[in-house]
């Protein structure tokens, strides 16, 4: 349970200071703005969600993505504040929050977390390495590991909530509201749809991004070729069968579906994964030969810079997110301030004074940050 003490002014100013640093800035220039917190476990397709209300909705809404506690500490340098408290701190300021989640099928949700680090914690291996190793020794480590893989479910478990006893498969996303906070759940394989099933939570349309998918990174080639030639042990699928979130999240056609997809890619030969006591010392021993930072601040098509350059390019992809072309660029600030100067220099009268033969071309402040 989560307890605040908005009657204290340290208080106060601890959290003033958290949404700071997370880039909610609550002053006369940018304006109280709604939030939008996308809190869910790593590898579900929150960042292509996250990019997709970024470029849709950066005049309405601050748009955040937390996993846990930790990525405030690591990411945003803030010790003292919990994701939780900060949900319901931008509450407390007036403002109306919105906090989703997604569900993703358990072993496609598995095979994405054990991708995400296995070069700098599974193997400790850098990518070009890990090409050269015999695609049934990484099967092996997957399965080794398979049930300690963890799929987290936040809306139910997390964010502190009742949720409705069954999921709502026509509307295909479910909602809860607590102290004035709306609690959503969409799922990962209803994407396609997620255009609709935004507009009618939200009234706005929100057009999808596609992004920071494992087959475009560096170990692209190595998860294609796992893909390829995976077989599920028989005893690593029956776990699945039991899988309870499974069974919430999908109708009971669409999980018997699921599991024939893979009872197709199934393999009869058992394997014995690491008891709790074997993972425990795998850890260990992976994280004292860590080597490499697992740490990812650039991984989205929108970073949420509101900035003249960064708006325009915005704007560039939201009209062809419109047409529905792909963007295969980012929104990055440096490159898109020089490109906005470019633009309007193109369109500016230059004059010169006969006192001064030197051209006087205007800065923007934001120049300032490149020189």
């Amino acid at each position: 349970m989560v307890f605040f003490d908005y009657t204290n002014k340290e208080y106060i100013s601890k959290m003033d200071n958290a949404n700071k640093k997370i880039g909610i800035r609550d002053d006369d220039k940018f304006g109280k703005k709604d939030v939008v917190i996308i809190y869910t476990p790593p590898k579900v397709g929150s960042t292509t969600l996250v990019s997709s209300f970024r470029i849709n909705t950066a005049g309405k809404f601050d748009v955040l993505h937390l996993h846990n506690d930790k990525m405030l500490k690591y990411l945003h340098d803030i010790h003292d504040a919990t994701v939780m408290e900060i949900i319901y701190y931008n509450k407390f300021l007036g403002k109306q929050v919105y906090v989703i989640d997604i569900y993703r099928s358990p072993i496609e949700h598995k095979i994405s977390l054990f991708f995400e680090n296995i070069d700098t914690h599974h193997f400790n291996s850098p990518p070009e390495i890990l090409k050269t190793y015999d695609i049934k020794k990484i099967i092996n480590r997957f399965n080794k590991i398979f049930p300690h893989l963890i799929t987290s479910d936040y809306y139910r478990t997390v964010y502190e909530i009742e949720p409705p006893e069954v999921f709502n498969f026509n509307n295909k996303y479910i909602t809860a509201r607590k102290d004035g906070i709306q609690f959503l759940k969409i799922r990962l394989k209803d994407s396609i749809e997620w255009k609709t099933i935004l507009k009618n939570i939200f009234g706005i349309e929100i057009f999808i991004v596609s992004e920071y998918e494992t087959e475009k990174k560096p170990i692209g080639e190595l998860y294609k070729n796992f893909k390829k030639n995976y077989r599920i042990p028989c005893n690593l699928l029956d776990l699945v069968k039991d899988d309870e979130a499974l069974s919430y999240y999908y109708s009971k056609n669409e999980k018997n579906e699921y599991l024939e997809s893979w009872e197709n890619k199934m393999t009869h030969v058992k394997i014995e994964p690491f008891t709790v006591p074997e993972f425990e010392l795998y850890t260990s021993i992976s994280v004292e030969n860590k080597y490499m930072t697992e740490l990812d601040r650039d991984h989205y098509i929108d970073m949420g810079c509101l900035c003249m350059g960064c708006s325009r390019k915005r704007g560039i992809f939201l009209l062809k997110l419109m047409k529905g072309e792909p963007i295969y660029d980012k929104i990055e600030h440096i490159s898109a301030a020089k490109e906005y100067i470019k633009e309007k220099a193109k369109h500016m009268h230059v004059y010169y004074k006969k006192q001064n033969t030197k051209q006087n071309v205007v800065k923007q402040n934001f120049i300032r940050n490149f020189k």
